[in-house]
């Protein structure tokens, strides 16, 4: 891999050789970026709850499933909080149209006082920097509280 300076900015070049082993049924491919797959982000989602359940009297960490995937995958809503203004009464649901928020799963507590930062992540299968980014940012709420 090479890099140049290009009049629009920095191009970055690949070469790739082929082995005098390399047959027309191998198949070669390249990703513009490492592979996140479900299985990371399910690990992902897991390690970032345990680490803070295992400070729980500094971080609010609620997880539940807000919808299924068409292929039938859970997509995962954490609410993430300091412990700073809980109150005992759970969030209540929004959903006049019954789409969001699978039924059973339980709520998480409602805060007084505080704003709403919504974060979203990996929409599509191929936002795999969109997962690099949240696991960054779930080391760093982990860490820093």
């Amino acid at each position: 891999m090479t890099y140049k300076r290009a009049r629009e900015g920095l191009c970055v070049a690949f070469e790739f050789t082929l082995s005098p082993d390399f047959s027309d049924k191998d198949h070669i491919l390249f990703a513009y970026s490492q592979p996140f797959t479900r299985t990371d982000i399910e690990r992902s989602i897991d390690e970032f709850k345990a680490k803070c359940d295992a400070k729980s009297s500094e971080i609010y960490c609620h997880k539940e499933v807000l919808v299924e995937s068409l292929e039938g995958y859970q997509m995962h809503m954490l609410t993430v909080s300091g412990q700073n203004d809980k109150k005992p009464e759970l969030d209540s649901i929004s959903d006049p149209q019954n789409v969001l928020y699978k039924p059973g799963e339980s709520r998480p507590n409602s805060f007084a006082n505080k704003k709403t930062i919504f974060i979203s992540s990996r929409v599509h299968c191929g936002e795999t920097i969109a997962s690099f980014f949240l696991q960054g940012m779930f080391d760093l709420l982990a860490e820093h509280g």
